[in-house]
Parts: structure tokens; sequence; C-alpha cells
């Protein structure tokens, strides 16, 4: 999946710059993160929230990393399902 040239955000979480845009389709927020230096999968998260904060951002990549995502196949996505139960909102 190619990012789009409007909408994409950088943030650097562990040392590592990330690309990532949000696509906001009812009932579902997803975000696709990537790393913009090197290979890795696409990172996919879904949301029912309306706000998706550079805070949020950092925990789905950190979340991703924990689970295995830079290990991943560089062609492939990974997908980290529904995460509203699984994120501190309050940052």
């Amino acid at each position: 999946m190619a990012f789009p040239k409007r909408g994409t955000r950088k943030i650097t979480v562990e040392g590592n710059v990330y690309s990532y845009f949000v696509s906001q389709q009812e009932p579902d927020v997803t975000v696709y993160v990537q790393r913009v230096e090197g290979k890795c999968a696409l990172l996919i998260a879904y949301f029912h929230l309306q706000t998706i904060t550079p805070h949020i951002i950092r925990q789905v990549v950190e979340m991703g990393i924990a689970k295995g995502w830079q290990e991943s196949d560089a062609s492939g996505e990974f997908r980290m399902g529904h995460l509203d139960a699984k994120i501190d909102k309050t940052g």
C-alpha cells in the first residue's frame, strides 16, 4: 500500500522515524504506520476513537515493536486489530 502524499505525518519513536496516516471510515478509524528508513511491514491498527493523537501513534508503534513488527516480512502487513482497550488515551 502506498502512503498518500496528503495527510501523512512523521513521528520518532526509539530513534526511528515513522510516517503515519489516519483513515476515518465509520465506524472505525484506521491507523497506518511505516518506517521511513529501512524495510518493514505496514503496521495497521483500528480504533473507535474520534481523535488520534501522536501519543496514541507512539503507543501503536511501541506495541507493534513489542509484538515483533520490525522482524516481520517487509512486503506484507502487520495487523494489530482494535486497540481501544489497550492504549492510554490521556496523554
